[in-house]
């Protein structure tokens, strides 16, 4: 090689040492973004699912557009750095229907219509997820509450109108006894 290339002199051109491995790998925890605290984020969930809970049954009570709703409406802020699981969210099991979504900014929110009966099943699975462990270690639902940076309440609106011309409306969801009309939503 030394005929074909005579300006390149090579001087000191190796030596030979024992194989290191660098590791198997899986044995440290890659976690990238760092999560939340799990109690803290639990409970900051735990609180907006109350205060939502709270204003509803303010609204359902004062209101007449609030009238025999069988659901509370909320809405829930999609954490920045961690996927939001909707299937989890708007699942058969609870019953909870995503009834909007939108983007203001950088920050997504979904407003849901979530039953008065899976409030406390929801509830459950946050406290679950601060208190408990699954058998690989992980937290419980963690894919479930690490997608949510905020729960908080959704007003019902304060005007009859959307039911007196609903067919200017735009329809989003029906249930029954109640809609939420795109114009309701702001």
């Amino acid at each position: 090689m030394a005929e074909n290339f005579p300006h390149i002199v090579l001087s000191q051109t190796g030596r030979s040492i024992k194989y290191t491995s660098a590791g198997g790998g899986g044995g440290t925890k890659f976690d990238s973004p760092p999560r939340p605290a799990r109690i803290p984020h639990g409970e900051s969930i735990l609180n907006g699912l109350a205060k939502a809970q709270e204003q509803a049954e303010r609204d359902l009570a004062t209101q007449p557009i609030g009238a025999g709703l069988q659901f509370i409406p909320m809405e829930f802020e999609k954490h920045q750095d961690f996927p939001m699981m909707l299937e989890q969210l708007d699942g058969q099991r609870l019953g909870v229907r995503i009834v909007n979504a939108r983007t203001v900014g950088d920050r997504t929110r979904f407003t849901v219509a979530m039953p008065k009966s899976s409030v406390t099943k929801f509830a459950d699975k946050i406290k679950a997820y601060m208190t408990r462990d699954t058998a690989k270690g992980k937290p419980m639902n963690e894919n479930l509450a690490i997608g949510i940076a905020s729960v908080n309440p959704v007003h019902l609106p304060q005007r009859e109108s959307c039911f007196k011309h609903r067919r200017s409306c735009t329809i989003l969801e029906c249930n029954h006894r109640w809609c939420i009309h795109r114009s309701c939503l702001g």
